[in-house]
Parts: C-alpha cells; structure tokens; sequence
C-alpha cells in the first residue's frame, strides 16, 4: 500500500473524532511534508518505511528553517513525527518512540485518538 493514501482516511476519522480544523490541517501539512519527502528519496511504500527512512526524514527535519529563518524546535520537529506516528500501518514501537525525546506521551495520545 503507498503511505499517501494512508492519509485522507487518517484525516477523515479525525474529523470524526471532532478534531478542530486547525489540527487537521496543522497533521495533513506535517504529513505531506513527510511524504513528499520520503518519495523524493524513492520510497512510496508501505513496506519500504523503516526505522533508516525515519532518521533520514529527522535529519532533514533538524535543517528546516522557519519562514523566519529558524530552525525547527525540538517540540515542531516530535509532532511532524508524532503525525506520522499515527499512521494506520506505522510501528510506533519499533520505528518512531527510539528517535523521539523522552516526552512522549504526545505519541500515545495521538495513536490512542486514532484507534477509539
């Protein structure tokens, strides 16, 4: 299964979950952001996405400039991951919670949203 049609189902119980508008699109953009970043590097697939693709895309991540010419916080950088952490598919355990600081219990609450 590709990793980009993950997303519009993910959105959609979002929705459902009466999540604000502003998270969902705050998750969508982070999500994308991941994406086209994982297809630049030539993985589409489900299959493919493994703990080696997820520390490429936290390097990047640790390069990005704000539009105010600013690195990503710590705190910007463990939501984009935690967004993708969400995923239906995506091992949390086995892939995300090892390169993500000890905070987190923002992870958890974003899969256990998901899976009510």
């Amino acid at each position: 299964m590709l990793i980009r049609e993950l997303i519009p189902g993910y959105l959609e119980e979002l929705k459902i979950l009466n999540r604000s508008p502003l998270t969902i699109r705050n998750i969508r953009g982070a999500l994308n952001a991941m994406v086209l970043f994982l297809e630049h590097e030539g993985i589409t697939e489900l299959v493919q996405f493994n703990r080696d693709a997820l520390h490429l895309f936290q390097e990047d991540l640790a390069y990005r400039l704000t539009a105010k010419g600013k690195q990503l916080s710590v705190s910007t950088r463990e939501k984009y991951l935690c967004s993708f952490a969400a995923l239906p598919g995506i091992s949390m355990q086995r892939i995300i919670l090892p390169l993500i600081s000890a905070r987190r219990s923002r992870c958890r609450s974003s899969r256990n949203a998901y899976q009510r």
